[in-house]
């Protein structure tokens, strides 16, 4: 109970911090009533959402996915959308929580008790997703070849949050590293979301928005 009262306590100050005051308030006035779906490799997608005070639009909230299954799951969102999702018994005993496969993809379902209960999830939000309105965030974790194939990909809206000093242009937006020796490591972005402000700077919140716009800049 102490220990309860003290995170919540500490949260509290952490939400007071001028930096998530500023942040939240520029991605309320952004995006509150967007219909974008926004599917991210990792847990950004449900921030941003939760931050916009909207529901999630997008299967991948609060999952796991390897940087090669994401990057497959992208390329051809109007099959793995409707794909049929395959419980991968070994691993889930491996791991504590339910693995699912959807041929090359694998999707680790690390905060639902059942396989059933994930996939009922999973499919309730996919028939959400709006295809002509999605928006693709792939957090780099090292893999440079998953990297390139995700900046080759053929769509409109996407973004690359990366450390790596040697990419530039309209999809990519570079975050410092968290005291990882490689300068790969971002760090937890959901717990600290503060540190998203040099990302969700109000032209890309615009283009987030923006069914149709070209790309995220």
């Amino acid at each position: 109970m102490a220990r309860r009262v003290r995170k919540a306590v500490a949260d509290r100050g952490r939400n007071l911090d001028p930096r998530r005051i500023r942040l939240r308030r520029r991605v309320r006035h952004a995006l509150h009533g967007s219909t974008a779906s926004i599917i991210s490799s990792n847990c950004i997608g449900g921030r941003i959402s939760e931050l916009a005070g909207d529901d999630y639009r997008s299967p991948t909230v609060g999952l796991l996915i390897d940087p090669a299954s994401f990057v497959e799951f992208v390329s051809d969102l109007p099959h793995y959308l409707t794909a049929e999702i395959v419980e991968d018994p070994a691993e889930s005993e491996r791991l504590g929580y339910p693995v699912g496969r959807m041929g090359p993809v694998t999707i680790g379902f690390m905060h639902y008790p059942s396989f059933a209960e994930a996939v009922a999830t999973w499919r309730r939000r996919a028939e959400r997703v709006r295809l002509d309105d999605v928006v693709v965030i792939y957090a780099d974790k090292g893999d440079a070849d998953c990297t390139a194939r995700f900046l080759d990909l053929p769509i409109e809206r996407k973004l690359l949050i990366t450390t790596r000093t040697d990419l530039a242009g309209p999809h990519v937006a570079r975050l410092e590293s968290v005291g990882d020796p490689l300068g790969i490591d971002m760090g937890d972005l959901y717990t600290n979301w503060e540190r998203l402000a040099p990302v969700l700077t109000p032209e890309r919140l615009a283009l987030l928005r923006s069914a149709g716009a070209s790309a995220l800049r």
